[in-house]
């Protein structure tokens, strides 16, 4: 019987599904999900993976979303979608959806659409005003645009265009009996007004207090009138006479997008960083979940407290604590994409250029720091016993050792980018340019490694059982770093390359994740369960493929989400003919080793046994013994003075299962 292997599949462990806008409408259960519980839980749904969606409809139990000329329908609570594509609409945004008197209207980049089948069929008003958004009011439609407030008493089919009311508004919204306008701010013009309320159907208009400040959305909880600004967030205890700034410590001042009303607060749509949670008349706020799609995920870490993910895309941090089963959003305060992230028990660092941000409480607050890094670009951060080293580009690469408050330079010069370290044994390792470049004294000083000739750019580093492993321009290469004697194991671009017990799995061209079976003779796929990807230049932004306790974590610029993948589920086992025999190898000592090594191992059952050791092509070179051992721990002595030095395979076969391990043979000089 062939060799059987369990199904491995990919899952997604956190994931982003509206870019900027949230629902303005009662939505539930679909792009985003209002809970009673003071959580925000957000399900996926199988909306086009490149889809902008702008704004969001519950059209009488049917969900409506617009985004680039197309309108997404959903019946079934957001869970899948089919996609309508109206001619009139390509490649115009969607940007306000509304449900009046049994219709659907779309403002469509200044023009209006109609639909009498909630989003199946839609019919353009040819006549309406160049509308940037519509509100229905006391019985009549109300449109705004950059000529002023419109009127239409017929559903939209003509419009009353006399240019009245304050021009370049942007929203309008209806509340009771008032009604709220937010404008355009003109940057020309100090001390204009961008907030208009009317108590007389829009007849006539009164400036607030609301002063230069681009207003995109409004929203009402509570007795509270909240306003999107270009700025921030603005509130209004007056029903819009006076207002002032949402001054929180987090997460404004920043650009509002959108606003919606949920059951138990206010939801804000904050450029960059996501959709959160107001509450107490927006004095306190929560992250509610993510807000954007493709969110990149570019470097994972695990501490004392759980995991973190870092997005360098998006600009987005995130913490999974130990016990947690959803994600939280960790805010840095600062708007400059970081570049590199390292963790030590409940210490965070930051890497930006000229700047370092450190955390001691697991990202929760942070120190700035500067000293030293003044014209240094930090690329690329890794802490080790106690020193924190940093990878500066063409500066070369500088360790602290007091946490980032002071600098010292280790190389003095280096290549244009540091991708990547590692430490093996006590040694670290780096992978700079087209270079491996290592240091035995903790970063102090570095000596460029002699490599493979075919080797080129080097974008990530990995190791396991003394070995490294490198993730190049031209392939996935093996050295065993004391012998020195490189082996390309796979040909071909690779973004990354993480090493575990049964293998090794890399990131390649053409949307493939890879796997070579360990001391198998190939690579193959294994790409179950993940979206159709094209991975970017990882000098743009780098893939990340990381092995932690037990799980392979991938995230990608061109990937949505942080995806997960069980290690044990590589793990292959022979079944040709009987079942396996229970074999625990221990230790294969020493490794390197010279003349000779020891093998111990224990059966949990009495068993025929055969060890040979071969080369890294599957030769035989030596039968080190065939016998029959009782139960119990064996210690097997290995005599390898004949073995010319290089990198050897010890096989173990017991019945029909056989066990593999590495040895490096290194033969002294005479």
């Amino acid at each position: 019987m062939g060799a059987t292997r369990r199904p491995v599949r990919w899952q997604l462990s956190f994931n982003n599904i509206i870019r900027r806008r949230i629902c303005r409408c009662g939505i539930l259960q679909a792009v985003c999900s209002v809970s009673d519980e003071s959580a925000m839980n957000w399900k996926s749904s199988d909306l086009p993976f490149d889809a902008t969606v702008f704004s969001v409809l519950d059209a009488g139990g049917r969900l409506i979303a617009g985004g680039f000329g197309r309108i997404y329908l959903s019946d079934d609570e957001g869970k899948t979608w089919s996609t309508i594509i109206v001619t009139l609409m390509t490649s115009r945004p969607v940007r306000s959806l509304r449900w009046i008197d049994e219709r659907v209207y779309a403002v469509v980049e200044h023009s209006l659409f109609v639909s009498d089948d909630r989003g199946l069929r839609w019919t353009e008003h040819g006549d309406a005003p160049q509308l940037r958004d519509i509100e229905s009011h006391n019985g009549m439609l109300l449109g705004c645009s950059s000529m002023g407030v419109s009127r239409s008493s017929d559903g939209g089919l003509s419009w009353d265009i006399r240019e009245q009311g304050p021009q370049h508004a942007n929203v309008i919204r209806s509340n009771g009996n008032t009604l709220l306008l937010g404008l355009e701010h003109d940057a020309s013009s100090a001390g204009t007004p961008t907030i208009f309320r009317s108590t007389d159907d829009g007849v006539h208009w009164i400036a607030s207090d609301a002063l230069d400040d681009s207003i995109l959305d409004f929203a009402f909880f509570q007795g509270v009138c909240f306003a999107a600004g270009s700025t921030g967030l603005l509130r209004s205890f007056d029903d819009g006479v006076t207002w002032e700034s949402v001054a929180a410590d987090a997460p404004f001042p920043r650009k509002v997008t959108s606003l919606f009303a949920a059951k138990n607060g206010i939801l804000a749509a904050l450029e960059d960083i996501g959709i959160w949670l107001g509450t107490e008349s927006g004095e306190t706020w929560h992250f509610a979940s993510y807000g954007a799609i493709g969110i990149g995920v570019a470097q994972v870490e695990m501490n004392s407290e759980g995991l973190l993910a870092l997005s360098l895309r998006d600009k987005q941090l995130f913490a999974l604590p130990h016990g947690a089963s959803r994600w939280e959003m960790r805010h840095y305060g600062v708007t400059d994409k970081p570049s590199s992230m390292a963790v030590h028990d409940d210490v965070v660092y930051l890497g930006f250029p000229e700047l370092l941000l450190r955390s001691n409480d697991n990202a929760h607050s942070w120190e700035y720091l500067t000293e030293g890094l003044a014209g240094r670009n930090v690329q690329t951060l890794f802490y080790s016993s106690g020193r924190l080293l940093a990878g500066v580009g063409l500066h070369g690469c500088m360790y602290s050792d007091d946490g980032g408050k002071s600098w010292t330079s280790g190389a003095q010069d280096g290549p244009e980018f540091w991708f990547d370290f590692i430490e093996v044994g006590s040694m670290i390792y780096a992978a700079a340019g087209s270079a491996i470049y290592a240091s035995s004294d903790r970063g102090e000083s570095w000596n460029r490694q002699e490599t493979h000739p075919r080797m080129r750019a080097v974008y990530r580093l990995a190791a396991r059982e003394g070995l490294l492993y490198c993730a190049t321009e031209d392939g996935v290469y093996e050295v065993h770093p004391k012998a020195g004697n490189w082996i390309q194991v796979y040909s071909g671009p690779a973004f990354a390359v993480a090493a575990v017990e049964a293998g090794l799995i890399a990131i390649t061209l053409n949307h493939r994740i890879i796997f070579f079976e360990r001391f198998g003779s190939d690579w193959h796929e294994l790409n179950n369960g993940l979206p159709n990807v094209r991975f970017v230049d990882p000098t743009v932004c780098r893939p990340e493929l990381r092995a932690l306790n037990g799980t392979v974590y991938l995230g990608a610029c061109g990937l949505a989400g942080l995806w997960t993948l069980d290690i044990s589920t590589l793990l292959h086992t022979s079944t040709r003919n009987a079942a396996p025999l229970p074999v625990n190898i221990e230790s294969l000592h020493p490794n390197p080793a010279s003349n000779s090594a020891t093998l111990t191992v224990t059966l949990e059952l009495a068993a025929s046994v055969r060890v040979v050791i071969a080369d890294v092509l599957g030769r035989v070179v030596k039968l080190a013994i065939d016998k029959t051992y009782p139960s119990g721990r064996h210690v097997i002595m290995l005599d390898t003075h004949e073995i010319p030095s290089g990198l050897y395979y010890v096989i173990l076969y017991t019945g029909t299962t056989s066990y593999t391990r590495g040895l490096m043979l290194l033969r002294s000089a005479r």
